[in-house]
């Protein structure tokens, strides 16, 4: 079901938080969606039946959340759109006490950072890959930073935030080769202390495009400012 019923215009915090609740937050059909869900994914592999369900919620949302931060900085390639969303992003859950869910994101965060990673096929295209992506995303932080400085900008939260967006630079490739879904579900596992087998392991991965794909429709509905 669409967010918007036309194309609308919106800040990036408005439509954030329009896509949080509606889409990630509403009780009325996600913690029925989640239950469905895990008990699908216990189906195919037993040993997934003991997690926490509350533990197993917390997670995909935290995932559902990177993912959107994803398609929003892969559809409109915007530091300043990038910036604000993660300082709202925090904000968000900060005022509705989901720290867990908060806690829970920086992983996910660097597993999409480490994706771009993915595409170098040797030892030593990796190691060269690193190095250009390093010194990318240091030359292009010290040259935002340095105009966030210049425009008097101190909050440490901002140049987080500038890390934050930078970091999913460079990772279409990835994503479109569905190496970002892969490293995804291996941190999924990882936090849960799971080792799922092929068949839940390809519903996840599934199920992270599926989100992906449900957060960027919603941003073809809109034009941001």
């Amino acid at each position: 079901m669409p967010i918007f019923a036309r194309k609308v215009e919106l800040t990036v915090e408005e439509f954030c938080r329009a896509f949080y609740e509606r889409a990630i937050f509403n009780p009325e059909f996600t913690d029925a969606a989640w239950d469905a869900y895990f008990d699908e994914l216990a189906q195919v592999d037993a040993s997934l039946s003991p997690v926490s369900r509350h533990l197993f919620y917390i997670e995909m949302t935290a995932l559902r959340l990177e993912l959107f931060a994803l398609a929003l900085l892969h559809a409109v390639r915007s530091d300043d759109i990038g910036v604000r969303q993660h300082l709202f992003t925090a904000s968000y859950l900060a005022s509705t006490d989901r720290s867990d869910v908060q806690a829970a994101g920086p992983d996910y965060a660097d597993a999409v950072t480490e994706s771009a990673m993915d595409i170098a096929t040797n030892e030593r295209s990796r190691e060269r890959r690193a190095l250009h992506l390093n010194g990318y995303h240091i030359a292009v932080y010290k040259t935002l930073a340095q105009r966030m400085s210049d425009a008097g900008i101190q909050d440490s939260r901002y140049y987080d935030a500038l890390k934050a967006t930078i970091n999913r630079y460079d990772t279409n490739g990835a994503w479109q080769r569905g190496l970002t879904s892969r490293r995804l579900v291996i941190t999924l596992a990882k936090r849960l202390n799971v080792d799922p087998n092929e068949a839940a392991s390809r519903m996840i991965q599934t199920f992270i495009r599926g989100m992906y794909e449900g957060a960027a429709g919603a941003i073809s509905q809109v034009r941001l400012r």
